[in-house]
């Protein structure tokens, strides 16, 4: 009997390895799934990561050109203001441009591009305005001279005949 014991013993000693066994495959297939999803995830995170770095450069290439084309336009416009607006409404503008850009820091791509266009299109219609006072400007002067030409005329022809 005592080997039919013993046979007992190594049958439910077999059977509680085969459990033991069955539960580390379960675990180690738990694991293998789980690794897969992470490398799954970690394939996800590096599109997004590439698809975040093309945005952001995206993003600093329109904000450069942003600041040159706001470069050119402060320059002309600072040439022109400098014949025909005071320093105070000179300030009042760069206080209202500086705040415009500070603004925009703050903005999706769709609203940057937005407030790119109004912009460009609010300094066009600024500088169209600066260019039809330069032509009063220069009109008016062209008139002064006329003026001062025919006085001069007459003046020279009174001494002359005078």
């Amino acid at each position: 009997m005592s080997e039919i014991q013993k046979l007992n013993n190594i049958i439910a000693s077999l059977e509680e390895q085969s459990s033991k066994v069955t539960e580390f495959s379960g675990v180690l297939s738990a694991v293998n799934a789980s690794k897969t999803e992470i490398l799954s995830a970690k394939t996800a995170f590096g599109e997004l990561l590439e698809a975040h770095k093309k945005l952001v450069t995206e993003t600093i290439k329109y904000h450069k050109e942003y600041q040159d084309k706001l470069a050119v336009l402060e320059s002309k416009l600072s040439k022109i203001e400098s014949d025909f607006v005071t320093s105070a409404q000179l300030e009042a503008a760069k206080d209202q441009v500086l705040l415009r850009i500070y603004e925009m820091r703050l903005l999706t791509t769709e609203q940057f591009k937005q407030r790119t266009i109004e912009s460009e299109t609010l300094i066009s219609s600024q500088i169209v305005q600066a260019n039809s006072t330069i032509e009063r400007a220069i009109s008016a002067q062209g008139q002064s001279i006329r003026l001062l030409r025919t006085y001069l005329v007459i003046g020279m022809l009174m001494i002359a005949f005078g």
